[in-house]
């Protein structure tokens, strides 16, 4: 009987082993200790999204969030508002965001091309493990970090760029425990060209 029992345990102690590595094929090694223990994929990693609803959708009207900081991420960020951006074109299929690849790059910001839909992905490559990046973009568009394996870990909640609260500017920040390749939805209009930024704190 005791020779059935430890059978068992073996089993699903296998089972619960290979469904992690089902999960974690895109993502290097990193600091995998350090992730929350009550991570909830995706819910948690949208940026444009008002009152706590998770939805992903772009909000409506100028919602009302707290100011985030005025350091030196934030200031790049609204520095970025001024320079002329790099146009991207995001894809229509989540299955084919690897197609368009962004890496974290403080002096250059990201005008995205949406699909007739509104609705687009990209891949955002993560160099290093344990690093934390910005990501801003305007309150009327919507930006989520895709992470099934709990990677990321939102370490800013959606707030006003401190540093030009005034342009309409929304920041968020994410600790990344791994580092690979991270998909990425935007919402917004078909007609109108995301800006945004994501940049690394050195």
């Amino acid at each position: 009987m005791m020779r059935l029992y430890k059978c068992i345990f073996l089993a699903i102690l296998s089972l619960n082993f290979s469904a992690c590595g089902d999960n974690a094929t895109s993502h290097g090694d990193g600091d995998h200790n350090a992730r929350p223990d009550d991570c909830i994929p995706d819910e948690s990693l949208t940026l444009g999204d008002m009152a706590g609803q998770m939805s992903g959708e772009p909000p409506m009207g100028r919602p009302q969030l707290p100011v985030g900081p005025n350091d030196a991420l934030a200031q790049a960020a609204c520095t970025l508002l001024d320079t002329v951006p790099m146009e991207l074109i995001a894809v229509s299929d989540l299955s084919s965001a690897g197609q368009v690849v962004v890496t974290p790059q403080p002096e250059t910001a990201f005008s995205v091309r949406l699909p007739d839909s509104g609705i687009g992905y990209f891949t955002l490559e993560i160099p290093d493990w344990s690093v934390t990046i910005s990501s801003s973009l305007t309150y009327q568009q919507s930006l989520m970090i895709l992470d099934d394996n709990c990677d990321v870990e939102q370490t800013q909640r959606l707030s006003w760029n401190g540093a030009c609260e005034e342009s309409g500017l929304t920041e968020q920040r994410h600790l990344y425990h791994a580092w690979g390749s991270f998909t990425v939805r935007i919402t917004g209009e078909a007609t109108e060209p995301v800006r945004l930024s994501f940049i690394k704190l050195d």
